[in-house]
C-alpha cells in the first residue's frame, strides 16, 4: 500500500496546477504511471519528469536494446520491483535475452559482451556513484562521448524514479 494516495485519476486532482500537469502526462504517456502519480504532488516537477522521460525514451541516441539493458540494471540495483516489472516487458520486446535478464536479476555473469558492459557500467554507477576508468573508456569506445553522457543521464533518471517509488512504497 503506497504511503500517500496516488494521483491517478482526474477525481484525485485538487488544483489547476495538478490538472495541467496531469493533462501533460496523459498527452505524452496515455495514462498516469505510478511514478508520475506521486510526482503530481509537485506539478512543475511532474511535468519536468515527464519531459525528461520522453526525451530519454523517444529521443534517445541509444538504441532501444541498450536503453532497456541499462534501465533493467538500474531497476535491479535500486531493488525497484515496479521499474523491473515494467521494463522487462519492454526489454524482451526489443530483443534482450532471457539469459541477460536472469543474469541481471541474479547478479550473475552476463554472457553477451555488449550487454555485460552496459550492466557493469550501470551497476558500478548505481552502487558506488562512480565508474572506474576501464569501464568508462570501454563504454566511451562503444557509445562515443554523447552516448556515454546519455547513458549516465538515463541511469540517473531511472534511479530517481526508483527512489521515488521505493520511498513511497509503490509496487507493481
Amino acid at each position: 500500500m503506497p504511503r500517500i494516495p496516488l494521483i491517478e485519476n482526474r477525481d484525485d486532482i485538487v488544483d489547476a496546477d495538478q490538472l495541467a500537469a496531469f493533462d501533460h502526462i496523459i498527452s505524452t504517456r496515455g495514462k498516469v504511471l505510478r511514478p508520475f502519480a506521486i510526482a503530481l504532488y509537485r506539478p512543475p516537477t511532474a511535468g519536468a519528469l515527464t519531459d525528461l522521460g520522453s526525451e530519454i525514451r523517444y529521443g534517445s541516441i541509444l538504441n532501444d536494446r541498450d536503453r532497456e539493458v541499462l534501465t533493467c540494471s538500474v531497476a535491479h540495483a535500486q531493488r525497484c520491483e515496479f521499474e523491473w516489472v515494467s521494463h522487462i516487458r519492454f526489454a524482451k520486446e526489443v530483443g534482450v535475452s532471457d539469459a541477460t535478464l536472469e543474469a541481471i536479476r541474479n547478479d550473475t555473469y552476463v554472457l553477451d559482451a555488449d550487454d555485460a558492459l552496459l550492466v557493469e557500467f550501470a551497476l558500478e554507477l548505481c552502487r558506488t556513484g562512480f565508474v572506474n576508468t576501464s569501464t568508462f573508456e570501454r563504454m566511451r569506445e562503444r557509445l562515443g562521448n554523447e552516448g556515454v553522457v546519455e547513458a549516465v543521464i538515463l541511469i540517473g533518471y531511472y534511479t530517481m524514479l526508483a527512489l521515488l517509488l521505493n520511498s513511497f512504497e509503490v509496487s507493481s
